[in-house]
């Protein structure tokens, strides 16, 4: 190597220290660089310890629509198929039904007809008994006839809207927006009064239910808000339904949550954290901030100067993701939740960005 190629080397690792040490604010006296963290403050917060239970997410509106009269089945929904409230489902073979609604309209004309004839009667028959020109046991046959008519007509009229009625319900119609899930009679078969034909859900209007142990009853009301575990997924929901009566086997109540479901599916299975003792105000901090060893757990709180000191700590409540602990440490301390792994006492740090927990 020349002399100017030395000379030229020399000014480059000159120029090269020069900038380095003017451009990064994360560097000793000493020259190593100050470590990367995260930090959040200590807080006071109201945490209760939880146990965790399986639920599973089901439809609020789900019926096995029957029929309401019997007859030959013309028509089935198919499987899957959305349908909005009133919509056809299923249809029966209505001629039965139309017969008799033709059947009994004759018979309401025909009692009309004897009822107006008659009380046209009893009004010629009072005219005449003014007279003497007709006998009284007559005018009171008459009498009774009429009134007679009038309670056979009402019968009639009667049996006209019972027709009309098997005929309307010969049409099968859905109680509520949803789907057919399944078909459990097949269009040509006959379905009696009350026999199910398809198994109807309403997929939009969810909740979950899960079953849990009595003792959490004392900790839990309606509109308290719970946490859902679903896969990797997070979700606080809303208690809309407890009901305070326990199996005598299992020992166990009925808890129903809303809140928003997301793709979640009817038949899913989820975990849900219910509270096993009553809440307290306690220090807390991110069950990330722990650092355990053999010795105990600790963590590791950045001073003024931006130096790690490290505070042994115990832990107490655990809910969700933050972590009870007592030692020397206040509300407020800036706690280190990613890049404490490695750190040291009284070693410098660079806090990157705050972050809540």
């Amino acid at each position: 190597m020349t002399y100017l190629n030395r000379l030229h080397y020399q000014l480059f690792i000159v120029a090269f220290i020069f900038v380095t040490l003017g451009t990064t604010n994360h560097v000793h006296a000493f020259g190593k660089r100050a470590t990367p963290v995260i930090v959040v403050p200590a807080k006071m917060t109201d945490l209760a310890p939880v146990a965790w239970y399986s639920g599973s997410i089901f439809s609020r509106n789900e019926a096995m629509v029957a029929a309401e009269v019997s007859g030959r089945l013309i028509m089935v929904a198919n499987v899957g198929k959305t349908i909005k409230k009133g919509q056809v489902l299923a249809k029966l073979d209505g001629t039965l039904a139309k017969l008799e609604v033709a059947e009994f309209k004759a018979e309401v004309q025909q009692e009309e007809a004897k009822r107006k004839f008659l009380a046209q009667e009893v009004a010629r028959l009072k005219r005449l008994a003014k007279t003497n020109n007709a006998a009284q046991t007559l005018l009171e046959k008459t009498i009774s006839e009429r009134d007679t008519s009038r309670a056979e007509l009402a019968v009639a009229k009667a049996r006209l809207e019972q027709a009309n009625f098997r005929l309307k319900r010969s049409v099968v119609r859905a109680p509520f927006n949803g789907t057919v899930v399944n078909q459990t009679l097949r269009m040509g078969e006959w379905v009696n009064s009350g026999n199910a034909v398809v198994y109807f859900v309403d997929t939009t209007s969810l909740e979950l239910r899960a079953r849990v142990s009595l003792s959490a009853l004392q900790y839990l009301q309606v509109d308290d808000e719970l946490l859902v575990k679903e896969n990797k997924n997070q979700h606080h929901m809303v208690i809309h339904s407890l009901v305070p009566v326990g199996d005598p086997q299992s020992r166990l109540l009925e808890l129903r949550l809303q809140g928003l479901f997301g793709n979640m599916a009817i038949g899913q299975a989820v975990r849900i954290a219910v509270p096993t003792a009553a809440a307290r105000n306690v220090l807390a901090v991110p069950r990330d901030a722990l650092v355990l060893r053999r010795a105990g757990s600790a963590v590791y709180v950045i001073s003024d100067d931006n130096k790690a000191q490290r505070i042994a700590v115990q832990t107490g409540i655990a809910s969700h993701a933050l972590i009870e602990v007592s030692g020397n440490l206040k509300a407020g301390d800036q706690v280190v939740i990613r890049g404490g792994e490695r750190l040291r006492p009284g070693q410098e740090v660079a806090i990157k960005k705050a972050a809540q927990p």
